[in-house]
């Protein structure tokens, strides 16, 4: 179909993406905290659903390495874009079940390539997380779609307009 048609009924879009809140060491508490937001757009009428979740971390393993420092923003980021995939990932098997075999895709706010694989044991471990949700959602027939944006970017506004300019196929 055309970037100006409407998906065929029954396709589902599930798109998700979180933010988090760094450790403060001058706070009188000492946490981070990640939340993920999902929507479910089903392409049959219903109107869309909204889903969350939320990963509060305290206890001293959560929030110091072995060596004693607290932990970083990269870490802190590695686990945000693992969550963001798994709860993609929950809300995807979630429709498959429902559904059956209706089209889904799925949508992330960053990249589908694992940009930390350079990083320590916690880049390399969360790889393998990561790649277990992107093979979960391959044997589901689900879409992954990634995109990543910089703060007034636009290049999703951009692509949209391009397909716009294509010549109409018929």
């Amino acid at each position: 179909y055309r970037a100006d048609d409407s998906p065929p009924n029954g396709t589902v879009l599930i798109a998700v993406d979180g933010s988090q809140v760094y450790p403060d060491r001058h706070a009188a508490v000492l946490y981070w905290l990640l939340q993920v937001g999902g929507v479910v757009f089903r392409y049959q009428g219903e109107a869309p659903t909204v889903h969350s979740r939320e990963l509060l971390r305290y206890e001293d393993a959560d929030l110091f390495t072995n060596t004693g420092l607290l932990i970083s923003s990269e870490t802190i980021g590695i686990e945000r874009a693992i969550f963001e995939i798994e709860f993609l990932t929950e809300l995807a098997d979630q429709e498959r079940a429902a559904k059956g075999d209706t089209r889904i895709a799925t949508l992330l706010d960053s990249p589908l390539l694992w940009s930390y694989t350079d990083r320590d044991d916690v880049g390399h471990q969360g790889l393998e997380r990561y790649l277990h949700c992107l093979t979960a959602l391959r044997t589901m027939l689900a879409i992954p779609v990634g995109d990543i944006d910089r703060p007034g970017g636009h290049p999703v506004i951009d692509l949209v307009a391009v397909l716009h300019a294509l010549p109409d196929e018929g």
